[in-house]
């Protein structure tokens, strides 16, 4: 599993653990929430984890939903200064 799938998870499974333990919390006993706590706490570092390993260069992105940022080098390029002048590096095509 790459840096891609396991970015929704490590959102994906917190909110799971919260849904099941408001859902099965009124019917289990203390110990079966901690213990079901414990395993949703678990599974959230295994999979931070795993995300961390697989970083790399230590930057992951994720585009949920097919969507896809538009940007053009320009805006990408032109850092602007803190006077808000846009600048371009020196050797850039921007």
């Amino acid at each position: 599993m790459g840096p891609d799938a396991l970015l929704p998870l490590a959102v994906a499974v917190p909110l799971l653990g919260a849904v099941l333990l408001a859902v099965c919390g009124r019917w289990l006993p203390r110990l079966g929430c901690d213990v079901l706590a414990t395993v949703c706490a678990a599974a959230e570092v295994v999979v931070v984890a795993a995300l961390w390993a697989g970083a790399g260069d230590g930057l992951s992105v994720a585009w949920l939903g097919g969507w896809r940022p538009h940007w053009t080098p320009a805006t990408c390029c032109t850092p602007t200064t803190s006077r808000g002048i846009k600048e371009s590096s020196p050797g850039t095509s921007c």
